[in-house]
């Protein structure tokens, strides 16, 4: 997903074409293809909520990762956020997406100097927790994103073959277990769901499996612990609050080791 607030449109369209050229150098060898996703064109009309709902239902819970960019202006309250990219950052991070942000550092025009937009993303620079990059230029910004996308591409592509190969050097059957985990998800459309009811939390992957914190315990936090670690390790990613779902990396995985 690409966001930002309304002075960043050149910003914006300048992210679209580098992700479509590095699909055109990249994408076929590399069986990874990028799909950069706007509001202003990836999110369905609709009403019954906020309109910020509607953008992070259609696109941010439904993507693996989040580039945001900041001029000079901090973008429109959405009635919980001061910011509609600010409220896309802050979840993203919560999902554990991939966030990558950034700030500009060119000269800022006279009439825009002081302003209350300008204070507020200099504020949120200020208070951000996490690496950021800054740009002098809209070339400046497309090298750097061109960078970060290869050193993204480039973690999602080894994380989980390392840690299948050390996971198999120190405990095979733990493998076998997280390919029987993964394969069991593969066959119930490639997603796992996650409830919280007041008789406790329940893990549920399709019908056939589901563990639950009210009559077995420990077969519970294995699976929950299970499920945390394959997030951690970019073989599921988490889409909702309650849902995840398998990766590409982790389909890959599966054709390699499973008949």
């Amino acid at each position: 997903m690409i966001s930002g607030p309304s002075d960043t449109s050149d910003l914006l369209n300048s992210a679209e074409r580098t992700i479509t050229h590095w699909n055109s150098l990249h994408g076929l060898n590399r069986k990874i293809l990028i799909n950069p996703m706007h509001w202003t064109r990836n999110t369905l009309a609709q009403a019954g909520q906020r309109a910020q709902d509607f953008i992070n239902e259609d696109i941010l819970f439904n993507s693996d990762a989040l580039i945001a960019i900041f001029k000079n202006r901090f973008g429109s309250d959405t009635g919980k956020y001061p910011s509609g990219t600010l409220e896309e950052i802050e979840e993203s991070i919560k999902l554990g997406k991939q966030t990558m942000v950034f700030f500009s550092d060119e000269d800022v025009p006279r009439s825009l100097s002081g302003s209350s937009d300008l204070n507020q993303v200099e504020d949120f620079k200020r208070k951000y927790l996490g690496y950021y990059k800054t740009y002098l230029s809209q070339d400046d910004f497309r090298d750097k994103l061109r960078d970060q996308i290869d050193l993204w591409i480039n973690k999602l592509e080894t994380i989980g073959d390392k840690y299948f190969e050390l996971k198999k050097e120190n405990n095979p059957a733990e493998v076998l277990d997280y390919l029987i985990t993964l394969d069991q998800i593969n066959r119930n459309n490639g997603q796992i769901q996650y409830f919280k009811t007041s008789q406790g939390d329940t893990i549920s992957i399709g019908d056939k499996n589901r563990f639950d914190q009210f009559s077995n315990r420990v077969e519970f936090a294995k699976m929950k612990s299970r499920i945390q670690e394959l997030v951690e390790t970019g073989l599921l990613e988490q889409i909702s609050e309650n849902l995840y779902s398998l990766t590409n990396k982790s389909y890959e995985i599966l054709k390699e080791n499973i008949v």
